[in-house]
């Protein structure tokens, strides 16, 4: 806008001064002539460097992008998380490396079919990750869960999945973004401390009844040894086992 504005005022101003100045039609040709070849270098010279501060700034921004996507990189390296990127309208998928090797599978073992990745969840867990899938898409519903896989070895693993559903402006789903990530020793640590904790009721329950029982039979002692007028063996000291001698 200022350059338009320059560029008006330029030749109106320009063109008077040539008017006032000229003594003959031949030096107005001259002005008029050097007035056209010096507004063609300046309107080239701006547009050089407008050009080049945009191609600057354009640069600093891919630089800026590419390392903030090495840095992504190399955190989804070292924590071993997957990225993936579904196409809702063509229901189509694609992965990275990383969830190719999450699931046991080479690139070329996976074809980007949504099917693709359905059968390559634990049957019992199927119906519920799709479900959650339909809610985020349709519902707009968060997407984090978690699931079992089982790998084409028979390995089975627990994934943990987050999610985010791009929309049109009819807010209709066209994209879904997301991780995956693997919980299993996490999952397995879980469950040896559950079986751990039910095994310690179990024995606390036994050993409850075993300690109630002998209670119960020192109690049974002394009221023999009383009928017979015998000393007492033990000393009666409530129910509590613990003090019993």
């Amino acid at each position: 806008m200022i350059y338009l504005l320059s560029a008006v005022l330029w030749i109106f101003f320009s063109d008077l001064l040539m008017i006032r100045i000229a003594q003959s039609p031949e030096h107005l040709q001259l002005f008029s002539t050097g007035k056209g070849w010096f507004f063609v270098l300046f309107t080239a010279s701006v547009l050089f460097i407008a050009l080049y501060r945009i191609f600057k700034k354009s640069k600093r921004v891919h630089d800026e992008l590419l390392i903030s996507e090495a840095r992504f990189d190399i955190a989804a390296s070292v924590a071993g998380i997957g990225v993936w990127d579904r196409d809702v309208v063509n229901n189509r998928l694609i992965w990275d490396e990383r969830m190719c090797q999450l699931y046991g599978l080479h690139a070329t073992d996976f074809d980007g079919a949504y099917e693709a990745w359905e059968k390559c969840v634990h049957p019992d867990d199927r119906q519920a990750a799709a479900e959650v899938i339909h809610d985020a898409e349709i519902n707009g519903k968060e997407f984090n869960t978690e699931f079992r896989i089982i790998r084409p070895d028979g390995e089975i693993r627990y994934i943990r999945a987050f999610g985010k559903v791009i929309r049109d402006d009819e807010g209709s789903p066209r994209r879904m973004i997301g991780v995956n990530y693997d919980i299993t020793p996490q999952k397995l640590t879980e469950q040896q401390i559950q079986s751990q904790l039910k095994e310690l009721d179990r024995w606390h329950q036994v050993t409850l009844g075993r300690e109630t029982r002998v209670v119960e039979l020192k109690k049974e002692i002394n009221e023999i040894l009383r009928y017979n007028g015998q000393p007492l063996r033990y000393k009666e000291t409530g129910d509590d086992p613990k003090n019993g001698s």
